[in-house]
């Protein structure tokens, strides 16, 4: 794997982390968003359950046709874990999120550039009423 393309990964996945352990004990859904990031496009399934957290990425590097794909797995009942699978490879691998916090450029961490937000539509979604939004920001 390209290492700006881990690198981007990582970074995503433990700035979500953050997102995630925020979300209010019982809540259910998925999220699915499209990434841009430095040239490394993609696509990130997010599933909240009862239980746990299930990411599913699928992202390609620039000038290749390599395309990554891989599960991570976050269960509430080992908080501080994720068993990240990689298919392709039959592989899998247990990560500690405070070593991977650290692996995180602290430039990453501490940017505070604006992100723009545009509504691109609406619609009812199991009776409430939700925008799509596109982020963007600049650098």
């Amino acid at each position: 794997m390209k290492s700006g393309l881990k690198s981007s990964l990582i970074a995503f996945f433990v700035l979500s982390l953050g997102l995630l352990g925020a979300a209010e004990k019982g809540f259910q859904g998925e999220i699915h968003m499209k990434f841009d990031a430095q040239g490394n496009t993609g696509a990130i399934k997010i599933y909240v359950g009862t239980t746990g957290t299930k990411v599913d990425v699928d992202a390609k590097a620039p000038k290749s046709d390599a395309v990554v794909q891989m599960s991570m797995l976050l269960k509430d009942s080992e908080p501080g874990k994720v068993y990240q699978m990689m298919p392709a490879e039959k592989a899998y691998m247990v990560m500690d999120t405070k070593k991977m916090e650290a692996m995180v450029p602290k430039e990453i961490l501490n940017d505070e550039k604006e992100f723009k937000s545009k509504v691109m539509g609406k619609e009812k979604v199991l009776g409430y009423n939700t925008s799509h939004v596109q982020l963007t920001r600049e650098g």
